[in-house]
């Protein structure tokens, strides 16, 4: 479950009124990485790269100049810098965010004053930068500057994404999808459906005395042999003419459902929707009395998306279901049946 800082913005501020520079931080983990051609930030603010909001881009600082530092709360910093800059349609909340980036980072944000807004050196347990929930106003020219510890330098990824605070927990009464965290190397023979062989289903059924389903579960992207999304295949046997499913996700995520007309996992008809972003979204999907509907939920991006996390909960809100689904041998030509 991902947890939001609402103090983020003022302990950042905190950190500007430090002057003292910290001991506890050491040069041992510095050292320089080469640099390699890539769409990057200008070497000054006059000569920054103009981006628009949300962005993620590469490059590295090796070969520029060391222009700017800030302390926060290291300074002596001798890294070379590149610098960006944007100026936003409307006013919002950002996230800059520096994780996967090769070396030890900083980070400063500036407005068009050359003031400045906010500035980082470790968020991240790998030195890599962050700033979190940083307000921008609407017509404003920003620049940010990547620079690094010391005078560390190498290759930088930066992702800058609106921040929507999706700030929810699995419902006191939800039903828990119980599949352990996906991870690096992970094989899901939870509920990975036709993703995995044999295929395998989680059984969805309306719990006594309730006429609605609370379902939390959790997804998200791993590596197994390159990037993965975990999705989450279910079945449910509907009661009547129509089976309501609402979803709540992170505005990240995007996640779709699948609605699952399955012959075999070679015979597949979809019927997609993609949901989630924060709010409440839902679907109706039109059944007969006893029809077997399967569902699937994952990441609408193949990919990780900008700013999201590795790892978080969706919920499902489902009725028409029924509470208990018979165990009997069939087959697919059985199956098949059901939607003719």
């Amino acid at each position: 479950m991902r947890t939001f800082a609402p103090l983020a913005v003022l302990a950042c501020l905190i950190l500007l009124a430090t002057p003292a520079v910290s001991s506890a931080k050491t040069n041992d983990h510095v050292g320089s990485r080469p640099a390699y051609t890539d769409r990057q930030g200008g070497d000054t603010i006059a000569t920054a790269v103009e981006v628009t909001v949300p962005f993620a881009e590469t490059g590295a600082t090796g070969g520029y100049a060391d222009d700017y530092d800030e302390v926060c709360p290291y300074t002596n910093s001798t890294s070379p810098d590149v610098v960006y800059t944007f100026v936003t349609a409307m006013d919002m909340a950002v996230d800059f965010d520096m994780i996967g980036s090769a070396y030890d980072t900083k980070i400063y944000l500036y407005d068009e004053d050359l003031n400045l807004v906010a500035c980082n050196d470790d968020f991240h347990s790998d030195y890599t930068s962050k700033l979190e929930n940083i307000p921008l106003n609407a017509g404003v020219r920003y620049y940010l500057v990547i620079d690094g510890y010391g005078g560390d330098f190498g290759e930088y990824v930066v992702a800058v994404c609106e921040n929507y605070p999706c700030a929810y927990s699995c419902a006191s009464d939800a039903v828990l999808e119980g599949e352990p965290a996906p991870h690096d190397g992970y094989v899901d023979q939870y509920n990975g459906g036709c993703d995995v062989d044999p295929p395998v289903f989680q059984t969805l059924y309306l719990p006594m005395g309730e006429d609605e389903l609370v379902f939390c579960g959790s997804s998200g992207w791993y590596d197994t042999g390159g990037p993965q999304r975990d999705s989450d295949w279910f079945e449910l046997v509907a009661v009547g003419d129509q089976v309501d499913v609402r979803v709540h996700a992170p505005y990240t995520f995007g996640i779709s459902v699948d609605v699952m007309y399955i012959q075999d996992c070679q015979d597949v008809s979809v019927l997609p929707f993609q949901l989630g972003s924060c709010g409440f979204e839902g679907l109706s999907i039109p059944t007969t009395p006893g029809e077997l509907v399967r569902l699937r939920v994952r990441p609408t991006s193949p990919t990780q998306a900008p700013c999201a996390v590795e790892n978080d909960i969706y919920e499902l809100y489902i009725t028409g279901l029924d509470g208990v689904v018979a165990v009997e041998e069939t087959s697919w030509s059985a199956l098949r049946q059901l939607y003719r």
